[in-house]
């Protein structure tokens, strides 16, 4: 493991929180299996019901946003599939169904519907 940075280091000014402020560690390897799937992930995400930001996906995790009080504030997301992906919360590990046309949208297994604008 090594701590690779993308294009997520540059400041956001949309983000509280910066994938430079939290340090990835990811397989060097990140995202060989199904680059154009992580390619699309990136980036920052809402929910469709209420508008509230999630955070910001950078190569295979996210980064909380400070609302939802997450610790550690990142977590793993890694596409199984040109159209699933997981992430691991804690203990728990939720699947979502990718939609990548017009408007990339994650719906969640506990009926969250991610929207990436």
């Amino acid at each position: 493991m090594s701590i690779r940075r993308s294009s997520c280091d540059e400041a956001n000014n949309d983000s509280i929180r910066t994938a430079a402020q939290v340090p990835v560690e990811t397989d060097e390897d990140y995202g060989t299996a199904l680059p154009e799937v992580t390619d699309a992930l990136q980036g920052i995400w809402y929910m469709k019901d209420g508008g509230y930001r999630v955070g910001e996906l950078c190569g295979q995790h996210v980064i909380w946003d400070v609302s939802w009080n997450v610790n550690p504030p990142l977590s793993r997301v890694v596409p199984l599939t040109s159209s699933t992906v997981s992430l691991q919360l804690g203990n728990v590990t939720h699947f979502g169904s990718l939609q990548l046309e017009a408007q990339p949208t994650i719906y969640w297994d506990n009926q969250h519907i991610w929207l990436k604008k």
